[in-house]
């Protein structure tokens, strides 16, 4: 928690792949350096293209803690939810945006959080509605 964000591992820190790569590493699993082949090596994988966010939700909610949650470039371990039934999830994550009044602002974090998954992108989606996949070993 709170380790500097650093894409690529620049200033010896850790992005998201990394960071996972590197938990992953401590318990004998392998992976890929990116995030996009890291969703494509998963052995057990759910896509949730084309699906409503309640549909998300309930495969988020039944996954275990360490699954990885999935987004176009973007890599996050899913911790299980919080007292209010919020999915949780630790990632290295360098920015998120807020919209107010058709004002954008971004909010640079450049760290390792623990995170719901209500944080929005440049493209003004919450992250949970850009998920891809969610992947188990």
């Amino acid at each position: 928690m709170g380790e500097g964000y650093g894409w690529g591992g620049l200033e010896k820190n850790v992005d998201c792949s990394s960071f996972v790569q590197d938990v992953y590493r401590s318990v004998g699993i392998e992976l890929p350096r990116d995030a996009n082949r890291q969703e494509k090596v998963m052995t057990n994988s759910i896509s949730l293209k084309n699906m409503t966010r309640a549909q998300r939700l309930e495969i988020i909610k039944k996954s275990k803690p360490g699954a990885l949650l999935f987004s176009k470039n973007h890599v996050m371990m899913y911790l299980g939810i919080d007292d209010n039934g919020e999915p949780l999830a630790i990632h290295a994550i360098s920015s998120y945006y807020t919209f107010d009044n058709n004002q954008t602002a971004k909010h640079y974090v450049r760290k390792v959080l623990v995170s719901d998954l209500h944080f929005r992108g440049s493209d003004k989606n919450e992250i949970i509605d850009n998920l891809t996949s969610v992947g188990n070993f």
